[in-house]
């Protein structure tokens, strides 16, 4: 999140030069130095003025306000509360003393003293401002958005407050408000980076890809070292399929910073679409060097070794996958798809029970695992599984496929017609008989055994 400013209330009084000890002088000498950035000059002349009057309010609030400009907490907070403590109706200190409790991590005092202030005077934009960026912190877009709102409706060329509601937006997914927002800032400041960062967001969220690439494009004109931005459009490169525009920006990336993970990660999968796969291998080994920690690159490494039919040294580097990380359900999937290719089917059916318990409600393991079953003979429970993908996914044709072969498996010719014909509805490829399987294997990183081929060679002669 940008524009954490300090946003402070102030109070600027007329200044006279220094030219007597009276307490009032020596605050509005006090004010001067303040105004003109010299924080502890105003301190020291804030401190005589309460050396004078040890209940003049107003230098305790002007030396805390000088102390948060320091950064310096603590006497700040001890200022601030005895300002509120003399004039408990002032609200700009329960705001500004709000901001040192957000900056001390007493998220909650932070918010009492922000709500305090605004019951004092519904109208201190501050105070709005700051109980919004608390609000998205939480997470809690819809309030984070009226409080900004607020702000604008007091201020409504506040670009931080039209900034920071656009974050809220974005973060709740409603990505036309937020790009509205950002278009805003960008009218007010057509050279704020980090504004075309996030509208860019906006457009990848709508799946307006070339939009996308074009703010991303003009934060990096703006800020040509942005290394994160560079990967982030050469990920949308990937999803185009222009693989050499996406490598070229990894490659960038990565020349800005040669330890970079996700760049790595994300060049290690973009060579793999590619069909580069030795040069997939070879980048994420490169990445575990600097890494050795990393999941995702032995995932990356054993997905390029799996693609390879190199399914032992794939199953192995899922293997390290899992270890560093048994959370993730993508590793033990991984595994099982090594495993099955590679004819171990036992241990497939184990590795995808594993992806289920960590995501039960991924359609796609069970489907597979039907297939472990299939291989096994296990006609029963591969129907079993392969019913509850289509419960989660009426639509998933590989498991109308796989039931077709259980039916035709089980000798009942007619639900197998029948699942096949379903499976045909929802993938038009495969209209073209055992070419279309052929597409669907390339295209969807699907794998067909020869005695499932067999089975659907038979399936096709049985429709015709």
């Amino acid at each position: 999140m940008k524009k954490m400013l300090s946003f402070l209330c102030f109070l600027v009084l007329a200044t006279i030069p220094l030219a007597g000890q009276t307490a009032d002088q020596l605050l509005e000498a006090g004010n001067a130095q303040f105004n003109q950035g010299n924080y502890a000059a105003a301190i020291q002349l804030y401190t005589r003025t309460i050396a004078l009057d040890p209940n003049y309010f107003m230098a305790y609030y002007n030396r805390g306000t000088s102390y948060i400009k320091m950064e310096n907490y603590p006497p700040a907070l001890a200022d601030l509360t005895r300002a509120v403590t003399l004039n408990p109706s002032y609200a700009s200190a329960f705001s500004n003393r709000g901001y040192v409790y957000l900056q001390m991590k007493d998220t909650a005092t932070a918010v009492s003293d922000f709500t305090r202030a605004i019951e004092l005077d519904p109208n201190l934009a501050n105070a709005h401002f700051h109980l919004g960026n608390i609000h998205n912190t939480l997470k809690e877009y819809a309030e984070a958005v009226s409080e900004f709102s607020r702000v604008l409706a007091l201020e409504p060329n506040n670009s931080d407050a039209l900034f920071n509601r656009g974050n809220a937006y974005r973060w709740s997914r409603q990505y036309e408000k937020a790009l509205a927002d950002y278009s805003g800032v960008l009218r007010a400041n057509p050279k704020d980076a980090e504004a075309f960062i996030n509208r860019g967001y906006c457009q990848e969220g709508l799946e307006k890809w070339e939009a996308a690439i074009s703010d991303f494009t003009a934060a990096l004109d703006l800020n040509g070292k942005d290394v994160q931005t560079r990967v982030y459009r050469g990920e949308i490169y990937d999803w185009l399929k222009q693989y050499d525009k996406a490598i070229a920006d990894y490659d960038a990336a990565l020349a800005l910073d040669p330890m970079n993970a996700r760049a790595y990660e994300s060049r290690g999968n973009t060579l793999i679409h590619m069909g580069r796969l030795e040069q997939a291998v070879a980048n994420f080994s490169e990445m575990l060097v600097f890494s050795p920690n990393s999941p995702r690159a032995y995932y990356g490494r054993g997905l390029a070794r799996r693609k390879l039919a190199k399914f032992e040294e794939s199953a192995a580097d899922y293997s390290k996958a899992m270890a560093l990380d048994p959370s993730e359900d993508d590793y033990p999937s991984g595994r099982a798809n090594a495993y099955y290719r590679g004819g171990r089917y036992k241990e497939s059916v184990t590795d995808f029970q594993k992806a289920i318990s960590l995501n039960p409600t991924f359609g796609t393991y069970y489907g597979n695992l039907g297939y472990s079953y299939l291989e096994l003979k296990d006609f029963a429970k591969a129907m079993t599984n392969f019913n509850i993908c289509l419960e989660k996914n009426e639509k998933d044709f590989d498991a109308w496929l796989g039931l077709a072969i259980v039916w035709f498996n089980q000798g009942d010719a007619a639900k197998a017609r029948n699942a096949f014909q379903k499976a045909l509805s929802f993938e038009p490829r495969l209209s073209r008989g055992m070419a279309g399987i052929a597409e669907v294997e390339r295209d969807n990183d699907f794998f067909y055994t020869i005695e499932d081929k067999k089975v659907l060679t038979k399936l096709f002669e049985l429709i015709k």
